[in-house]
């Protein structure tokens, strides 16, 4: 299904001291756009999927620090592995009689 290379990285751990001054600066930015929707916008279950929405941007983010892999790789990789699932797998003759390889009379 997944090319299992791009798995590892995926599923790896990526601590990295290099990057803490990176994850830092999201989390921060994070943390303030969430205050700003709590003291701007009512209290709603708008409000509440918009701090989700920023929690999820967050960790996204940081992963894509962690993982160093560009996105257009990871895109490409899952668009190969479902072309793959989605072609048929090829017939042979002795599986099916109705295909003709051109050494009937």
């Amino acid at each position: 299904m997944f090319d299992s290379g791009i798995l590892e990285v995926l599923f790896a751990s990526h601590s990295n001291p290099q990057n803490e001054n990176r994850h830092r600066v999201i989390r921060e930015a994070g943390l303030n756009l969430a205050q700003v929707i709590v003291s701007n916008a009512p209290s709603s279950a708008d409000a509440s999927s918009a701090i989700r929405h920023v929690r999820n941007a967050v960790m996204e983010a940081n992963a894509a620090i962690a993982c160093e892999v560009p996105l257009l790789e990871v895109e490409e990789a899952i668009l190969n592995t479902e072309e793959k699932a989605a072609e048929p797998e090829a017939t042979t003759e002795a599986e099916d009689p109705t295909i003709q390889t051109g050494d009937e009379e």
